[in-house]
């Protein structure tokens, strides 16, 4: 699950004395450990300054780690990118320590993937020869999810199962099938979506969605596209189903708008005899169409209505992550214990 307020130092380091407008949010960092100062508060040297850090973490001194930039209020947050035992496991197995098998990893471990050498070569190699408009984190996922299944994706098929369409073509008849049925409502529109089945039985996403893993839990993804009055908008609903009780336990939402893909993700959580219902909000990433990236305010009228309307859809919190890197498509929770299984018998 998503660290709640005041667990952030479970996944990274809480550092109160590196001022938050120095160092931007997103940013991806290195951070070297110096020394442990007990009571979990370490020196860490930060960008070439000398920092005191407090983390639950397992450091030694001396290890670097990857870290991205979180603000908060009075206080900078370093979520670990990946876990310290991912560079000896990638270094033992000669496997290249670069970015996109690094989401490799990560979306094997997001999957309950072994953590299998040959399949990660494999994975990356898939991925290397297909590279495609949506970040490297989703395509590896979407990857991963299919290498579970038994399935070998080609590159075509990793664009229909992120909302790209291969050609206009394809655009013009979702569209064209669409506008024969007429939509009341989002949520009429989301439905039809939902119980649709493509004509053609080897469609990818048909196809991807049929093969179940011999699990209790199933993801399945759903493409869809809606206008409003200005605008054409591209999104991808991924479910995961659980057949032990007949539920949704967690969905991922991506959005193509204007600004970019936005995020949600909504997951569940046990509190006391109940459950806590949550929604994350992922802002757009940097890029070269918007080399600032997407700012939220969380005194924005417009999400402070998003919350209103959610709450009365059962919706307990909703809230806006700092960065949007750490969202696949499908989840944000990285399993951090995975590792030192792998890493001790690897």
């Amino acid at each position: 699950m998503i660290p709640a307020p005041g667990s952030h130092s479970a996944a990274g380091f809480t550092v109160p004395a590196v001022p938050t407008t120095q160092v931007g949010g997103g940013r991806v960092i290195p951070v070297t450990v110096l020394s442990s100062l007990g009571n979990n508060s370490w020196q860490l040297s930060v960008e070439g300054r000398t920092v005191t850090a407090t983390s639950l973490l397992k450091l030694i001194p001396g290890q670097t780690v990857l870290t991205r930039v979180e603000h908060a209020p009075e206080a900078m947050f370093l979520r670990l990118v990946a876990p310290p035992a991912l560079f000896a496991f990638l270094d033992r197995h000669a496997l290249p320590n670069d970015a996109l098998m690094r989401a490799v990893v990560e979306a094997f471990m997001r999957s309950g993937l072994p953590l299998e050498p040959s399949a990660l070569r494999r994975a990356r190699a898939t991925l290397s020869s297909s590279a495609g408009a949506q970040s490297p984190a989703e395509r590896a996922r979407l990857t991963a999810e299919a290498m579970r299944r038994g399935l070998d994706l080609s590159s075509d098929a990793l664009d229909a199962l992120a909302g790209r369409f291969a050609g206009e073509g394809d655009e013009d008849r979702s569209r064209d099938r669409e506008q024969k049925r007429p939509f009341r409502s989002e949520r009429d529109l989301l439905e039809h979506a939902v119980t649709r089945v493509d004509e053609e039985p080897e469609d990818p996403v048909q196809f991807f969605n049929m093969h179940r893993a011999n699990e209790d839990q199933h993801w399945v993804v759903i493409p869809f596209s809606y206008d409003d009055e200005e605008n054409r908008y591209r999104a991808v609903l991924r479910l995961l189903l659980s057949r032990e009780p007949n539920r949704v336990i967690r969905a991922g939402l991506s959005v193509d708008g204007a600004q970019g893909r936005w995020g949600f993700e909504w997951y569940t959580r046990q509190r006391g005899e109940g459950e806590d219902r949550s929604v994350m909000l992922f802002p757009p990433e940097m890029g070269a169409d918007f080399p600032d990236g997407v700012i939220v305010d969380r005194t924005d009228p417009a999400f402070l209505r998003l919350q209103e309307v959610l709450r009365e859809l059962g919706v307990d919190s909703v809230d806006i992550a700092d960065s949007g890197e750490s969202f696949d498509g499908f989840s944000s929770e990285l399993p951090m214990d995975i590792m030192r299984g792998v890493q001790v018998d690897a």
